[in-house]
């Protein structure tokens, strides 16, 4: 049975491991090393909420669905795609940060906390993504709200699944040890 001690340390290892790839697919500057390369999306710099999306859906509202036009409406659902991929992929990145944000921390004990980290630690992440751009200016990393809405979502996600888990889990350990 492993000690208190060797399962914090297990703990550790396992988010210094995830800050690691976390840095990694953020901040290297030639686009995700570890995520597939959309070649051909649009890469801007966006302080709007949502605008690729509405700007997405704005050219579906103006090119219509004739038939020549169907070539563009492929290119433009692709686009969507391409931007809800990389909105998914951003929640789900965070949310082991809001679960390890917990289990090392015992002043992490509310949602409200592990959300405002996660927005700290996202906003961090977006600022420092404007200083690789400037460093490598053929670099992919830009600044985007939408990363940084979808970033602290998948904190708070992570925390609400810790707790859940950590409710259900409480009794079951306490009969075990009983």
């Amino acid at each position: 049975m492993k000690t208190k001690t060797e399962t914090n340390r297990f703990v550790v290892f396992l988010f210094v491991c995830y800050a690691f790839v976390v840095l990694a697919i953020t901040l290297y500057p030639t686009g995700h090393i570890f995520l597939p390369d959309f070649s051909g999306s649009r890469i801007q710099t966006s302080f709007v909420p949502f605008l690729k999306f509405k700007e997405a859906l704005t050219t579906i509202q103006t090119t219509g669905l004739p038939g020549g036009a169907q070539d563009s409406l492929r290119q433009v659902l692709k686009y969507i795609v391409t931007i809800a991929y990389g909105f998914i992929a951003n929640v789900v990145m965070f949310v082991p940060l809001g679960i390890f944000l917990p289990l090392l921390s015992r002043k992490m004990d509310g949602l409200f906390k592990v959300t405002s980290v996660g927005f700290a630690v996202s906003l961090m992440i977006e600022l420092s993504q404007i200083g690789v751009m400037m460093l490598f200016f053929a670099s992919k990393r830009v600044f985007d709200i939408d990363d940084l809405i979808a970033n602290t979502m998948g904190a708070a996600a992570g925390y609400i699944f810790y707790a859940f888990f950590h409710a259900v889990l409480r009794p079951v350990k306490r009969l075990a040890q009983a």
